[in-house]
């Protein structure tokens, strides 16, 4: 196995053990998401904002500030972040020119 092979196979494995993270990341701000609609739906705001607060726990503080700074058209604000993003088969092409290597392997 070459060494350019092992490095490729070392990265994928890292991008892989952190999508996993990303995924119970997601998982929990879903649930929280939940929560928040309940309390919501219970007519309990106070509640409802302090899960909604526990989001800020693991989202970086820049972002809210951020956000703040364009309160008055919070809708662009959102957009503009989510530039960028990528269905899945753009993230597998994305993969694979990543790994050049081990594409040659597997279209081999």
């Amino acid at each position: 196995m070459t060494d350019e092979i092992k490095a490729e196979i070392n990265s994928l494995q890292q991008e892989v053990a952190r999508g996993h993270v990303y995924s119970w990341e997601l998982h929990r701000l879903n649930l929280l998401l939940l929560v928040v609609e309940y309390y919501l739906s219970e007519n309990n705001p106070k509640e409802a904002h302090l899960w909604a607060q526990s989001i800020f726990q693991w989202i970086d503080s820049e972002f809210h500030d951020e956000m703040k700074k364009n309160a008055g058209d919070i809708n662009a604000w959102f957009n503009k972040q989510m530039e960028g993003a990528v269905s899945t088969e753009q993230a597998l092409k994305i993969t694979r020119e990543l790994y050049p290597e081990l594409e040659k392997l597997r279209t081999a």
